[in-house]
């Protein structure tokens, strides 16, 4: 990515800020990181560089403020829902959880 030609293309709109989406739910982060994520191939979790930095840096050098939408309650690669913590089990959303113990009581019933 050559910075300063995204920077200029984008003020070029009109644009006086960015929203950029640093991780979404799928995931997937812009950036390298060493922190694993052991339901995605080691291949799928990252970027190799860091675009949210570089998009950062040509953005602002182009006198336009910078935004970062990054999901961090949310993903789906864990379990559809927010994501909680709890020490003897994978993190899994309420809502799941919820439907599990529905079904376990109708295959009782």
């Amino acid at each position: 990515m050559e910075s300063r030609l995204v920077g200029r293309n984008i003020q070029d709109t009109g644009a006086r800020y960015v929203v950029f989406t640093a991780k979404f739910h799928d995931g997937f982060s812009m950036w390298p990181s060493k922190a694993p994520n052991p339901t995605l191939p080691p291949d799928r979790v990252h970027a190799t560089r860091d675009i949210v930095g570089e998009l950062t840096s040509a953005v602002r050098a182009h006198g336009m403020r910078m935004g970062v939408y990054y999901s961090g309650g949310f993903d789906w690669t864990f379990k559809f829902g927010p994501i909680e913590k709890n020490a003897t089990t994978k993190p899994q959303s309420r809502r799941a959880r919820r439907m599990a113990i529905m079904s376990s009581r109708k295959s009782t019933s």
